[in-house]
């Protein structure tokens, strides 16, 4: 290869990595623009003490690009619980299936939305308890949550749990079909804390 080839080959090659680096940056930002906007969460706990997880997300696509991203949603991770088990993740496409994260701290999978203007994610997870007590993950920095439009949780515990004790204040109780609701809703909601409920 002559002098003035090897200049050709290594423009070339300089081109391709920055038309690269572009197309990852471009991504970044288009991944940074899609908005977690609304939290539907229930938990409920069976006779067996078990402790079933569904979650709706609802995420805002400003761009409507169809654009690749890891997903790392925290479960409660503490000597109070079981390893969860994972039951399903649905979205509009799944690249990576659903594993558990670093001990167990969180459910990772890879995944896009689509290019619909607003999408939804559901996840299913289940947990043996090993005492008296719900723990949702609201704060984990894996899982950014900020300014929801509009999030609700809904704990239903047996009938017999009474005391009811919750991390967050603006919490209503009601009994109703011999099960016990925990109903919080939210508008405008940036979490200080995770969700914990707690009985007797």
């Amino acid at each position: 290869m002559n002098y003035k080839s090897l200049i050709v080959v290594l423009f070339a090659g300089v081109i391709l990595i920055l038309v690269m680096m572009a197309f990852v940056s471009s991504m970044y930002t288009d991944m940074l623009k899609i908005r977690l906007e609304t939290e539907y969460v229930i938990i409920k706990v069976t006779d067996d003490e078990m402790m079933h997880v569904k979650c709706i997300l609802g995420y805002h696509n400003p761009d409507r690009k169809n654009v690749p991203k890891t997903f790392k949603f925290p479960v409660a991770f503490a000597q109070n619980f079981s390893t969860p088990e994972i039951k399903s993740i649905l979205m509009t496409k799944i690249l990576e299936e659903p594993k558990l994260g670093e001990e167990g701290k969180y459910i990772e999978w890879s995944g896009s939305l689509g290019d619909s203007e607003r999408s939804n994610i559901r996840i299913e997870y289940r947990q043996k308890l090993l005492l008296k007590q719900v723990v949702f993950p609201l704060t984990s920095p894996e899982f950014e949550r900020k300014d929801l439009l509009v999030a609700t949780y809904k704990v239903i515990l047996p009938y017999t749990a009474k005391n009811i004790r919750c991390s967050y204040s603006e919490f209503e109780v009601t009994e109703r079909k011999g099960r016990v609701y925990v109903v919080l809703e939210f508008k405008n909601f940036i979490p200080e804390e995770d969700l914990i409920v707690e009985w007797d």
